[in-house]
This record gives C-alpha cells, structure tokens and sequence, in this order.
C-alpha cells in the first residue's frame, strides 16, 4: 500500500495537472481564434431526409482549421451542393457535370478548390472547353444513398454528364440499414427481378458520435489547437514512403482472400449501378463511374506493411481484387468505368497522394491526379456528345 503522504503528493500532482490543464484550456477558448481550434464533427454538416436519412444542409458557411492546419471554408447552395454559386439553371453553351458520392467526392478536409470537382472544372476551363462541375457528394452515403441523391437532383440541374465516385467501403453500406449512428434507406432482394427500397426509421435528430471522455478531448479547445503539430511531428519522425503505413483493417481482407468477396452483395452492386445509368440516361446524360483509388491499391508502402504483419505470401496480395469486379460489372451492362490503380501507379513518384497520416482521403494532389484521369474522358465524352444525347 502507498504511504498516505506518497498518495497526497500524488494526489496533488494530479491536481495541479488537470488545473493547468484546465486554465491552457480556458487560455486557447479565450485567446485564440475558434478557427484555429473550433471542432465540428462532420455530422453537423447534416440535416434529416425522408428518403436519404441525411442530407448536406442547404446555404452551409462554414470556416474550419483541418486537422492537417489549413483553414477551410465550405459553403453549399441552396441544395447543399457545391459550390454555393451552382444554380439549377444551366447557362447556355456551357457542359454540366455532376458528381455524387461520399467524403472522398465531398472532399471537406481540403480548401473547396481542391477537391476534385474544383480541380476537374479548372482543369477543362484550361483547355478551353466551357464546362462547370457540381459536386453533389454527401458525406458517409453508400451506393443506395447515391442513387436516390440522383433520383431527388438530376431532373433539377439537367447534368450533361454524371459521375459516380466509389469508396470501397460503399459495398458494405449498402447492406446497412443504419450508418454513423443514422438511420439509412436499404434496397433489398425479395426474389429474381424484385428488389424493393425499405425507406429508414428516423430519429428525432442527427447522433453525434462519441461519449465521455473520448468526446470531451475531440471538443477540447487545447487538443484541436495542438493537433496539427502532433501530426507533423508523426511525419517528421517517420520517412516520406512509410507516412502512410497502418495496422490493416477489416477491408484488407478483400486484398489477399478470394472468400471475403462473397461478403459484398455484386448482384445489389450491379442493380444499384444499372439504376444510376438509367436514371441519367432518363435525364438526357451520360453516366460513368470511378472507384477511389485506395491506399490498399496504390501505395506500396501501406500494402508492404500489410504483407509483413499478415506474413502474406509473395503474389498472394491482389490490389486488383476490387476494380478487376467492377471492369466486368461494367462491360456485362455497358456502362463507363474508369480505373484508377495504374493511373496512380504511373505517377507514384509524385506521391504521396493521400491526407497524412493515416487517412485515407486524397490530398490536393491526390484529387488533381484523379481529375486529370477523368478529364481524359471528360474530353472523349464531348467529342462523341451528339452521340450519346441521341
């Protein structure tokens, strides 16, 4: 047993711990501006739906100081798309593109003209060709939610041209009835040819994650404020290749065992894509798709340290496991697809194309890398525009 005056010394340390603490805490609320510190957790972002379980909140002005120290206004129009300035009336002579999609569309943790709508209109302006893009990406959507965001929007902005961005995770969440903490709509397979849209059960508000003490520290002034120099002292302390190395997670699997596929539901998949086509085409547009290109698939440094800590055999490792899935699923209904992996590949010299640490959502470099490749087709789009509008 501790002696009591070991336990009141202690004691005291303790005390005069949390009272510093407490006054820096008071200190950075006081002193320095909440854009350097202010926490908003993404779900704030959000606003109840019917059909959606959440939408982006329409008219968003928001500044913020990313967790990689950049500050970052978002704004949204009046449909909560971006940018603020898009109107559902097309200006004449000028190609619409619309992108849907979750956080890696969305893009919040870089300045609004770095996402990769931003990027792909810049992009297009340069080459002189008269186009804007709408990005219509609502954080944490699956493939379902995508769909129905397409169904609400494209009969009021009239797209020339529609682009799905994929995230890996999306498979999944297109099984989940509920999704950070949401309810969520669920499209279900009754039988052959009956697949039915169950709508979600809603809540009263939007859950906001966390508890106790883990969600005391995620709004603590004096954490957010240090925050950034933690993660830059992460980088610094590891070399530029191994910045993104993490422990694997569950959609590793995907990678380097045939057998976790069957957890994804393709026929689902499949409905869903052929639906998000048809709508377009439905629409007066065309329709193409992209996945995003994940740090599973395109950096080696993250893939070797999955290899070691699994002691996966050599050729054992599919990064293609995903996107060879989607080539077939597209050519089998004719629909666009645009890889990703060997584009990245092609210019991993240039990386590393992710958020650092651990994230894995494109930096700017990242979203001009995956606009440049859909800018290609972009290009091709409009040179055969007469013949898809036919």
């Amino acid at each position: 047993m501790l002696k009591k005056g070991v336990f009141v010394n202690l004691l005291t340390i303790v005390f005069f711990v949390c009272l510093s603490l407490l006054l820096l805490e008071i200190g950075v609320r006081g002193l320095v501006p909440k854009t350097s510190w202010q926490f908003r957790d993404f779900t704030s972002d959000w606003q109840l739906d019917q059909v959606l379980g959440w939408v982006q909140k329409p008219n968003l002005d928001v500044s913020e100081r990313t967790d990689f120290g950049w500050i970052v206004r978002f704004q949204t129009n009046e449909d909560g798309l971006t940018p603020a300035t898009a109107k559902r009336t097309k200006t004449n002579n000028r190609i619409r593109i619309m992108i849907f999609g979750d956080s890696i569309v969305v893009g919040r943790s870089v300045p609004q003209d770095q996402t990769v709508s931003a990027q792909l209109e810049q992009l297009l302006q340069s080459q002189n060709i008269n186009a804007e893009v709408i990005n219509a990406g609502v954080q944490g959507y699956a493939t379902d939610q995508a769909l129905l965001r397409m169904i609400q929007l494209l009969p009021l902005y009239k797209p020339d041209l529609v682009i799905y961005g994929l995230c890996q995770n999306d498979f999944l969440g297109n099984q989940a009835r509920v999704a950070h903490g949401q309810a969520k709509p669920v499209y279900k397979i009754q039988g052959p040819g009956e697949i039915v849209m169950v709508p979600p059960v809603l809540k009263d508000k939007i859950y906001t994650g966390g508890s106790g003490l883990r969600k005391w520290i995620q709004y603590s002034a004096l954490y957010r404020y240090l925050q950034p120099g933690f993660l830059k002292l992460r980088m610094m302390l590891g070399r530029w290749d191994s910045q993104n190395t993490v422990v694997p997670d569950e959609l590793d699997e995907f990678y380097y065992n045939q057998e976790s596929l069957k957890k994804i539901n393709w026929n689902l998949f499949k409905y869903l894509i052929t639906q998000m086509a048809a709508v377009s085409k439905a629409n007066g547009a065309q329709f193409l798709f992209y996945a995003h290109p994940s740090l599973h698939e395109v950096w080696e440094p993250y893939i070797k340290n999955i290899e070691e800590i699994l002691k996966i055999k050599p050729g054992h490792y599919d990064k293609y496991a995903i996107e060879l899935r989607l080539v077939r699923i597209a050519h089998e209904e004719n629909i666009v697809f645009i890889p990703m992996i060997n584009w990245f590949w092609k210019h991993e010299s240039g990386g590393p194309f992710h958020l650092l640490p651990r994230d894995p959502h494109c930096n700017q470099k990242g979203y001009r890398l995956i606009a440049e490749n859909l800018g290609g087709y972009c290009r091709e789009f409009l040179a055969h525009r007469r013949e898809f509008t036919q």
